[in-house]
């Protein structure tokens, strides 16, 4: 099953609108790791006319703190047609007031706004090398978001593992932002994940359908073979 995932062209790329390169954080092991009041994980599913176009998983995490709470939200994903994968992610930060109105269902989630995440990690707790961006993409759709390229294969496992309950920490860092690590377990369950499991078998069918494509592309290549002269 893995040489559908890794067997792909390189001339199939993410379509995006600008790419930057992202300054990367090494993972320091003095930081702070806060265990998440909150987390859960739903399913990520992207269809399109042509049928699957991306799989992943949705993880929210809550933090509280004194003065504020934060809402996380993050989205790891990889799709058929692209050689990376890739991670959202954003923050939505609400006095405790706030919070305590939308738990109560008087008010509901704003959008979150302001500028976008300037670093990004995640890891499973056991692995010493986190998944960090490969390139940024801006999004003017999203601009408080970090949208990133990552590893398709790491990201590909960690979603996996993610999915299984493994414990995960990751950093999503902004402007003016103090080092801290936030910490988190949330499998899904049972019915998200057949769903998950759905996805992935519509993202192999449409997998097997571009490598027809690009094999029948490849075979009306003319033949550079040189041949043999007869003198």
């Amino acid at each position: 099953m893995k040489k559908y995932f890794t067997e792909r062209s390189a001339s199939v790329g993410i379509r995006a609108i600008a790419v930057v390169t992202l300054f990367i954080y090494p993972l320091a092991t003095a930081q702070v790791v806060r265990q998440a009041r909150d987390a859960e994980t739903k399913p990520y599913v992207s269809r399109g006319a042509d049928g699957i176009q991306g799989c992943g998983i949705q993880i929210k995490v809550v933090d509280d703190r004194q003065t504020h709470a934060d809402q996380y939200t993050l989205v790891l994903a990889v799709s058929p047609e692209d050689t990376y994968g890739v991670i959202q992610g954003g923050r939505l930060r609400l006095s405790i007031s706030q919070w305590q109105s939308v738990l109560a269902g008087k008010i509901s989630l704003p959008k979150p706004s302001g500028p976008a995440p300037e670093s990004f990690w995640i890891t499973r707790e056991a692995d010493a090398k986190p998944l960090v961006p490969i390139k940024l993409v801006r999004d003017k759709k999203m601009p408080a978001k970090l949208i990133a390229l990552v590893e398709f294969d790491r990201t590909l496992s960690l979603i996996a593992d993610i999915a299984k309950g493994a414990r995960t920490q990751f950093d999503l860092r902004y402007p003016g932002d103090a080092p801290h690590i936030m910490r988190f377990s949330a499998p899904l369950n049972k019915e998200d994940k057949a769903t998950v499991d759905a996805c992935f078998d519509g993202y192999m069918k449409r997998l097997d359908e571009l490598n027809v494509k690009l094999k029948a592309q490849r075979d009306q290549l003319p033949d550079s073979t040189p041949r043999d002269s007869k003198h």
